[in-house]
């Protein structure tokens, strides 16, 4: 009898001591959560570790891009490292005429030749030539306009007129990647007036060809132009460069629909990381599409904007960020096999 009580009393404490490394456990876990740990919202059946391709400890990737440490693979490979070329990938065709393309028919004007089923088009074979004509397709649209901004509505729908962000947000040192001769920055300040800026820089390749040709570009005056125009300028300090400042790092970083503009994709995003601090907000909007037909062509939407990422690139790259605000829509009425969603976020880096 006593044999038996003896054991009971051992089976108690055993299961006692299970139950609280349980609850420690759980709490310990609970109290490693950041307190605003929000989870990046991810798109329908898919996970940001999904077919994620492991870090690669010596740094090789044979037929694709180091990504942030990882290998993201070209057209037609697979595997850690992307070395194994799992189908034939059917060459580019470039379409002479610049016409409007519809029957996605193999014969068509198309940039398969790089698209990857999982990453989409992120690294154009002629990548250089494609940017500079891209270049001077956006200069001759903004010369032409006679605008005085780039879809800053939009955007404020989209980000809800920033109300993520506190009234008197400090944004500190600011900088806009791909301003164009408008900026965004300064429909940002429309609903912020109050929030303290110690400086702004503006960076485009074209920034001089705008300040000198383009009417109504928001920065000519060498202050900023508010928002909606001929509502005076604000003070802040403001300066212009056309080489991405990669060595300095800025309290917020805006960039938006610049990524479809790009030489590489991937270097681009890497860069886009250096310029914000830790601790920084990245206000960040941008396409994705998945799904978009490997013959897609629509000129000048496609030749004009060579990289289309897939969302799972940017959830790779958003998971050095916490996320402080997201929206995506899908976006209507686009040509036959285009598929494309924008998404609007707030990051704030770790």
């Amino acid at each position: 009898m006593v044999r038996k009580s003896a054991l009971f009393v051992l089976f108690a404490a055993l299961q006692t001591l299970l139950l609280y490394q349980l609850i420690y456990t759980k709490t310990s876990s609970q109290l490693n959560q950041p307190s605003n740990a929000s989870p990046l919202p991810r798109m329908q059946n898919y996970s940001a570790h999904d077919h994620v391709p492991p870090i690669l400890e010596h740094r090789e990737c044979l037929h694709g891009h180091l990504f942030f440490g990882r290998c993201f693979c070209n057209a037609g490979y697979r595997g850690d490292v992307c070395d194994d070329r799992y189908k034939e990938v059917l060459p580019c065709i470039d379409n002479p005429k610049g016409t409007i393309i519809t029957d996605l028919s193999a014969e068509s004007g198309t940039d398969r030749c790089f698209q990857h089923e999982e990453n989409g088009r992120m690294v154009p074979p002629d990548g250089a030539s494609r940017w500079a004509k891209a270049q001077r397709f956006e200069f001759n649209l903004w010369a032409s306009s006679g605008g005085s901004d780039d879809r800053i509505s939009t955007h404020l729908e989209g980000y809800k007129k920033f109300s993520a962000l506190a009234p008197n947000v400090n944004l500190g040192s600011l900088l806009e990647i791909g301003c164009g001769p408008y900026t965004q920055t300064k429909g940002l300040l429309s609903t912020l007036p109050d929030a303290n800026v110690t400086k702004i820089t503006l960076f485009d390749p074209s920034v001089n060809e705008y300040v000198a040709k383009v009417k109504n570009c928001a920065y000519s005056s060498g202050r900023l132009a508010k928002y909606p125009h001929g509502s005076g300028f604000w003070h802040f300090p403001l300066e212009t460069t056309k080489n991405m400042p990669t060595h300095t790092e800025f309290d917020t970083v805006l960039s938006f629909n610049v990524i479809t503009h790009v030489e590489n994709g991937y270097t681009w995003l890497e860069d886009l990381y250096k310029t914000v601090k830790s601790g920084g907000l990245l206000l960040f909007s941008d396409y994705w599409y998945d799904g978009t037909h490997e013959n897609f062509w629509f000129v000048p939407d496609a030749y004009y904007h060579p990289v289309r990422p897939f969302r799972k690139v940017y959830d790779y790259f958003f998971t050095r960020f916490d996320l402080v605000y997201e929206h995506v829509e899908k976006v209507p009425n686009r040509p036959s096999g285009l598929t494309d969603h924008v998404g609007y976020w707030i990051l704030r880096k770790k």
